[in-house]
C-alpha cells in the first residue's frame, strides 16, 4: 500500500507509514496502487575496439614478428581476436530509463516500477 501523505510504502498490517508517521484513522481508505509495469532494457556500454582490433590480432596471429618469443604473437593475438568482439552491457528501466545496477532488480530504484 502507499501512504497518501508522503506516497511511501506502507507494509501489509502496519499501522502507521514509516516515513513520515502517517496513521490512517477509520474513515481513511488506502487504496493499494499498483505500480506501473515495466522490463529491463539492455543496452551496450562499452565495447573493446571491434572490427579493426580483431583485425589487428590477426596480422599478429600470423604475420607477427618472428624475433618474439614462441607464444607471444599466439597468445597477443588471440587475446586481440577475442578482445574486439567483447561487449559489455548495461541495464535501464523501460519505464523511466533509469540505469539499474546489475539488471537483477525486482523493482526501479528510480520511479518504483515493477521490473518482474
Amino acid at each position: 500500500m502507499f501512504c497518501p501523505k508522503c506516497r511511501g510504502d506502507i507494509p501489509y498490517g502496519a499501522s502507521k507509514c514509516q516515513n513520515c508517521g502517517f496513521s490512517p484513522e477509520d474513515d481513511t481508505v488506502i487504496i493499494d496502487t499498483p505500480r506501473p509495469a515495466g522490463f529491463i532494457v539492455k543496452f551496450p556500454r562499452a565495447r573493446f575496439g571491434g572490427c579493426f582490433t580483431q583485425i589487428i590480432g590477426f596480422l599478429i596471429l600470423f604475420f607477427g614478428p618472428k624475433d618474439t618469443p614462441e607464444l607471444f604473437n599466439p597468445i597477443v593475438g588471440l587475446f586481440l581476436i577475442l578482445a574486439g568482439g567483447f561487449t559489455i552491457y548495461g541495464h535501464s528501466c523501460s519505464v523511466c530509463g533509469g540505469k539499474l545496477g546489475s539488471g537483477r532488480e525486482i523493482s526501479c530504484p528510480s520511479c518504483g516500477a515493477d521490473l518482474r
